[in-house]
C-alpha cells in the first residue's frame, strides 16, 4: 500500500509549507491562482518525471525543493525530495530519500541533500510500490522492444490533470504521446493481474530449460551424423573394406553390427604376405651400390671441374707473365761491361742509384722468365690429371648402366613386390578411414536416456510457454475486464452519464471506454459533452483503483484529480448565487461517488481532488481537507524568489 502522507514545498531561505492528507476522499477547495493545480504537477515530478511540470509563476520561482511524504503499509514511511530545476533547466537529478517506520517525519530544510540520482529513485519507488522484475514481450510479428514495467507506468492510472480529465481521446496520465500509450498498453496486464508475478523467474526459468533441450538436440543430431542417417556412413566403410579384400561382409543387418564389423577390421592385422628375402635384399644391395656410383661419378666430376678451373688461372698467368716480361726485354741492352755505367741509348753516365735499378730490373726479369718455364712445365701435368679423371667417370658411368639395368631386370620379374606395395597402401588408406570413424564415435551410443530427457523437458518448456503465452493472458485479462466493467457501468449510471442505459466497458486495446448501444458500440472519442468525457474519466479510474485495491495489485493506492467540476457550473461559492440545480446535483453526485468507492470495505485507497468546488453539505465538508481562500495559498506571500532579480 502507498498513499499519500503530506506534499511539502521548501522556501530558499529554509522554510518548509506542508500540505497533510488522510486516507478515503481529500479536497483541496479554493480559488483560481491558490496553488491547488500545483500539487499534481509536484507529486509527478516527485515521482521520477523527466521534466518538472509545474507552472512558472509564484510556485515555480519561489520554491527550492518538493517533497512527498508517503506511507508504505507496513514497511513504514518514505520521504521523497526533489530539487526545483533553475531556468532554463527542466530538471534536475538532486534528489533526497529517507525510509523510516511510522514516526517520520518531514524533513528540515538543511536535511536536504542529494543522496540518489532519477534512475535511483524510479527503481526505488517501484520496489516500494510492488513491481516486481517484470518483462512484456510483444507477441510474434510485432517489431517493438520488450517492456519492463516501473512505477512510472503504475502512476499513469493515479493522476489526472486538468487538461487530461476532460479529453475525449485518451484516458490516461500522458497517454497523450503515442509511446507512453503503447506502454501502458503493454504494463496494464501485469498491473492488473493477467500476468503471472513471477513472470519473471519462469522466462529465465524457460530460457535455461530451452538451452538445455537445444544441446540434447545437437548431440543427438551429432550422433545421427555420426551413424551417417542410418547405416549409410557405415555400409560405406565396409564396402571399401570388402573392394581390399579386408572383410566378406556384404550388407549389415544393424548399425551395431557394422561397427563391430569395422572394429574387427581395424583391429586384425594386415593378410597381404610380403616379397621374398632374396629379391629384397638383393634389391636393396644394388640401390646402395647405385648411390655410391652416383656419389663418385660427382665427386670425380668435381675434382675434374676443379683442375680445369686451375689449369684456366694457369694460362691466364703464363700470358701475363709474358707480357711482364716483354716490356722488361729492353733491359738486355744493358749485358756488355761498358753499358753497365752508361746508358746504352745515348752514352750518358749512370749514377750509382740508376746502376742498382738497373740491376734490380734485371733480376726481376730473370724471376718472370723462371715463373713463364714453371707454368708450361705444370701444364702437361694437369692435362694428365683430367684425362685420369675423365677415363674413371667413364668407367663408372659404365658400372651405373650395369646397375640400373639389373635394377630394372628385378622390377620387371618380380611384380609381386609392386603388387604388395600398391595393396599395403591401399589397406592402410582403408584402415585409416575406419579408424578415424571409430574414433569419432562416442564411448556411449546409447540416446533412448537422452530422448527421455528431451521428452521431459519438452514438457516443461510448453509448459512453461503455456503459461507464459499472450492467449493466457488475454483470457486472464478477459477474465478481469469482466470483473471490471459491470463497475464500470454502475458507476456510468450512477452519475447518469449518456449511454449509461447500454453495457460500458473498458476497451484494453485502444485504452478507452465503449458503449455497446443498441445501433453498435460508441467509444469515447465520439461520445458529445465535456460532462461525458469528465465523467467516464472519473468512473474508469474509480473502477480500476477499486480492482487494484481489492486485488493488492502494485499501483500506488491513490488517485489524485484536479477540477473534476470544470465542466459544469460552479456550486455554492459562499456569496448566495444559485446555480443550476441539474449542474450542482451532478457534481454532488461525483464527490458522492468518489467518497463511497474509496471508503468501500476491502478496497479501501486515498483520492486526492482539487477543485473549485466548495459545498455547505456537512457531507461533502467532512471531506475537505484545506480550504484556500481570503488570501491563503500553497506559498505564503513573504517567500522569496529563488532567482530572478529579488533573489537575495
Amino acid at each position: 500500500m502507498m498513499q499519500v502522507i503530506a506534499i511539502s514545498v521548501y522556501s530558499c531561505d529554509g522554510r518548509r509549507r506542508a500540505v497533510p492528507f488522510q486516507r478515503g476522499l481529500n479536497v483541496v477547495s479554493g480559488d483560481s491562482k491558490t496553488g491547488k493545480s500545483t500539487l499534481i504537477e509536484i507529486l509527478d515530478y516527485c515521482f521520477g518525471a523527466d521534466e518538472c511540470a509545474v507552472p512558472d509563476g509564484v510556485v515555480r520561482s519561489r520554491v527550492a525543493w518538493y517533497g512527498v511524504l508517503l506511507h508504505l503499509g507496513d514497511a513504514g514511511r518514505a520521504f521523497i525530495a526533489r530539487r526545483a530545476p533553475m531556468p532554463p533547466a527542466k530538471s534536475t537529478e538532486d534528489i533526497f530519500l529517507q525510509i523510516g517506520a511510522e514516526e517520520l517525519r518531514l524533513p528540515l530544510a538543511k536535511q536536504l541533500r542529494k543522496t540518489t540520482n532519477l534512475e535511483g529513485l524510479i527503481a526505488q519507488l517501484t520496489s516500494w510500490v510492488g513491481i516486481r522484475e517484470t518483462l512484456h514481450v510483444p507477441p510474434p510479428g510485432q517489431t517493438r522492444r520488450a517492456l519492463s514495467t516501473n512505477i512510472r507506468h503504475a502512476l499513469a492510472f493515479c493522476l489526472q490533470t486538468q487538461n487530461e480529465i476532460d479529453q475525449k481521446g485518451y484516458l490516461f496520465h500522458g497517454a497523450a504521446d503515442n509511446y507512453v500509450s503503447q506502454a501502458l498498453k503493454d504494463a496494464l496486464p501485469y498491473l492488473l493481474g493477467a500476468v503471472d508475478e513471477d513472470q519473471m523467474a519462469k522466462r529465465f526459468e524457460l530460457k535455461q530449460y530451452r538451452d538445455k533441450l537445444r544441446a540434447i538436440d545437437r548431440t543427438l543430431k551429432e550422433l545421427e551424423d555420426i551413424r551417417g542417417k542410418g547405416n549409410k556412413r557405415a555400409t560405406a566403410l565396409l564396402t571399401e573394406a570388402r573392394l581390399v579384400g579386408l572383410t566378406e561382409m556384404t550388407q549389415s543387418e544393424s548399425w551395431q553390427a557394422a561397427v563391430a564389423e569395422l572394429k574387427r577390421v581395424a583391429e586384425s592385422p594386415m593378410g597381404q604376405s610380403p616379397p621374398s628375402q632374396a629379391d629384397e635384399d638383393e634389391f636393396a644391395r644394388l640401390s646402395s651400390e647405385r648411390a655410391r656410383l652416383q656419389d663418385e661419378i660427382r665427386s670425380k666430376r668435381h675434382a675434374i671441374d676443379t683442375a680445369r678451373s686451375f689449369e684456366n688461372h694457369g694460362l691466364e698467368f703464363e700470358r701475363e707473365v709474358q707480357e711482364q716480361t716483354r716490356r722488361l726485354g729492353l733491359v738486355d741492352l744493358f749485358s756488355s761491361e761498358r753499358s753497365a755505367h752508361a746508358c746504352p741509348l745515348c752514352n750518358h753516365a749512370l749514377q750509382e742509384q740508376e746502376i742498382e735499378s738497373v740491376a734490380h730490373l734485371r733480376l726481376f726479369h730473370s724471376e718472370l722468365l723462371d715463373h713463364s718455364t714453371a707454368v708450361r712445365t705444370a701444364t702437361p701435368r694437369i692435362q694428365a690429371a683430367i684425362e685420369a679423371y675423365e677415363s674413371e667417370v667413364t668407367t663408372l658411368r659404365e658400372e651405373l648402366e650395369t646397375v640400373r639395368m639389373q635394377l630394372n631386370t628385378i622390377r620387371e620379374m618380380d611384380r609381386r613386390l609392386q603388387r604388395f606395395h600398391d595393396d599395403a597402401a591401399r589397406h592402410a588408406l582403408v584402415i585409416g578411414r575406419i579408424s578415424l570413424y571409430l574414433e569419432s564415435l562416442p564411448e556411449e551410443m546409447d540416446t533412448s536416456g537422452l530422448n527421455l530427457e528431451r521428452e521431459r523437458l519438452t514438457g516443461i518448456c510448453k509448459e512453461l510457454e503455456e503459461a507464459l503465452s499472450h492467449q493466457l493472458m488475454a483470457e486472464r485479462l478477459e477474465s478481469i475486464l469482466g470483473r471490471i466493467n459491470p463497475a464500470l457501468s454502475a458507476h456510468a449510471e450512477t452519475l447518469s452519464l449518456e449511454f449509461s442505459d447500454s453495457p460500458v466497458r473498458f476497451d484494453v486495446r485502444n485504452l478507452t471506454v465503449v458503449a455497446d448501444t443498441l445501433d453498435g458500440p460508441v467509444p469515447l472519442k465520439r461520445m458529445g459533452s465535456g460532462e461525458n468525457w469528465v465523467g467516464y474519466h472519473l468512473v474508469i479510474h474509480l473502477a480500476l483503483h477499486e480492482w487494484f485495491a481489492q486485488k493488492n495489485r502494485p499501483v500506488p493506492n491513490f488517485l489524485m484529480i484536479d477540477q473534476p467540476s470544470q465542466a459544469h457550473f460552479p456550486a455554492d461559492s459562499g456569496d448566495g448565487t444559485k446555480k443550476k440545480d441539474i449542474d450542482r446535483a451532478t457534481v454532488r453526485r461525483m464527490y458522492e461517488l468518489m467518497a463511497q468507492s474509496s471508503s468501500a470495505a476491502g478496497r479501501q485507497y486515498q483520492v486526492i481532488v482539487t477543485d473549485h468546488a466548495d459545498f455547505d453539505d456537512p457531507e461533502f465538508q467532512k471531506h475537505v481537507r484545506h480550504r484556500w481562500r481570503d488570501g491563503e495559498k500553497l506559498i505564503p506571500e513573504d517567500w522569496p524568489r529563488c532567482y530572478g532579480e529579488e533573489r537575495a
